[in-house]
């Protein structure tokens, strides 16, 4: 059995036909699960009992079409589940198992999918993909001397589950899609709910989907987004058919190049002429290529990274030794506190956490906190104007391929040129896809699109007409 090549389709259509049952593919899975982490180090917990009670609790008819029943799925570990620890990539969250599973966990379950496992990610979903997790480094199945961003997207690439759920607050889901060579969606703000998501910045990050192909995005993302009574910022808008969305021709279709995209920082030539082959490739298919004017656009990434690091301060404060995670041993309560964090947080955490609290500080608030605030508003009009004049912006992804294991995380500054793209989505809660490029190569890269809110549909007809037909030789364990 192919694992690698395998769509949500064609195991619904193994399950149908006799060709495989649910215990025997879950339990190839999860043995391709646990060499892929011994390979690859792409998970932080890989469960064996709960992931059995996962499959005996499943009673939903298999080989249904569109049916996500049976289908192995992984989830990145700031995502709660009730029965398998959360440790956020840190330390101070090293065994903590939560009462309650998210939202999207829950859904998830309702519709019979096997969770494998939680994937590697950045201590706490901060860090730009730089690999700050206390558990390692993950690597790249292309290439494992690179990093792949995140363990989910890891997963995906080298065949272990056929999707998987992970947080973005600045392009961090997006990006490690790119490096992996697979897609990912970033829904509209408050489209998929963020009940049980242990976020850093609350107003930035969003629960989006990774997976191969714009069918299995589809499909899960009609199955996790909707209205939820328990998260405040859950938006009650009508969930279509995505997956009927997704075909059509996209003749018609305006997408705006932003002007003087090539300027910037860290650009590399071989992103710059597959974001350029791409754009012709959308020509032949009939859409229209305008140039759009987004002066503020190059300032998201460092009003991004000081909105984050303000909400982090504050949201993160109560990982403290006495309501979550480890606790140091002190002589009084002041001392545990401040052991407890130095011991339970990493390097970079605490320095994005001390930018945090200065520039929130008095002395600070005006020049920097509130100035990037009228920054964000700023940048969300321009993006709306813009998307009043073509249906969907176009970036690269990332301005750079996948950056080495032996660099990434070396850069410890706040700010980073690897969302230098990606960021604007988050500050303004619009979907943005990034779709695989180069896929056939030991460095793939993305392209980005970022469209109109609730618009994910359209996003995902263009990832559709892009996807490449040919047989792609992804990695094998």
């Amino acid at each position: 059995m192919n694992f690698s090549n395998l769509t949500i389709q064609e195991v619904n259509h193994m399950y149908k036909e006799g060709q495989t049952t649910l215990n025997e593919l879950s339990s190839k899975f999860f043995d391709r699960a646990k060499n892929v982490q011994d390979k690859y180090n792409a998970f932080i917990t890989l469960d064996s009992d709960y992931y059995n009670n996962v499959v005996e609790d499943i009673s939903e008819e298999l080989g249904e079409d569109h049916s996500l029943a049976g289908i192995p799925a992984v989830l990145g570990d700031n995502i709660c589940t009730k029965n398998l620890r959360t440790t956020c990539g840190s330390k101070i969250m090293e065994n903590y198992i939560s009462p309650f599973n998210a939202q999207v966990v829950d859904k998830l379950l309702e519709a019979g999918v096997i969770i494998s496992g939680k994937g590697n990610i950045d201590e706490f979903g901060a860090g730009d993909s730089k690999g700050s997790s206390y558990y390692g480094h993950s690597k790249n199945p292309w290439n494992e001397k690179i990093t792949p961003g995140n363990g989910a997207a890891c997963a995906i690439a080298s065949g272990t589950a056929l999707f998987g759920l992970a947080s973005d607050a600045s392009g961090n889901l997006r990006q490690s899609a790119a490096y992996c060579g697979i897609a990912g969606l970033k829904p509209t703000y408050g489209r998929v709910s963020r009940y049980g998501l242990i976020d850093y910045a609350p107003s930035l990050d969003q629960i989006g989907i990774l997976a191969k192909n714009a069918r299995d995005i589809a499909l899960v993302l009609a199955c996790t987004a909707g209205k939820d009574s328990r998260d405040v910022t859950s938006l009650d808008n009508p969930v279509p058919k995505y997956i009927n969305e997704i075909q059509g021709q996209l003749e018609g279709l305006k997408v705006g190049i932003v002007k003087n995209w090539e300027e910037a920082g860290s650009l590399e030539n071989e992103v710059k002429k597959s974001f350029q082959k791409e754009i012709e490739t959308l020509k032949e298919k009939g859409v229209k290529i305008i140039e759009v004017d987004i002066p503020s656009l190059f300032h998201s990434s460092t009003v991004t990274a000081i909105i984050g690091a303000v909400e982090a301060f504050s949201n993160l404060a109560n990982f403290d030794g006495v309501r979550f995670g480890c606790r140091a041993e002190s002589k009084h309560l002041h001392e545990m506190y401040i052991k407890t964090r130095t011991e339970g947080l990493g390097t970079y955490l605490k320095r994005f956490l001390t930018f945090g609290a200065m520039a929130s500080s008095e002395k600070h608030f005006n020049s920097l906190f509130l100035t990037a605030q009228k920054m964000r508003t700023k940048i969300i009009k321009e993006l709306q104007k813009t998307l009043e004049e073509v249906d969907m912006i176009a970036t690269p992804t990332v301005p750079f391929q996948a950056p080495s294991l032996e660099s990434s995380g070396k850069d410890e500054g706040i700010t980073g040129s690897a969302d230098v793209f990606t960021s604007a989505a988050n500050l303004a809660g619009l979907p943005a896809i990034s779709i695989p490029v180069n896929i056939d190569t030991s460095t793939p890269t993305g392209f980005q699109l970022m469209g109109r809110t609730f618009e994910e549909g359209t996003l995902l007809k263009v990832l559709h007409s892009l996807e490449i037909n040919k047989n792609i030789q992804w990695p094998t364990v």
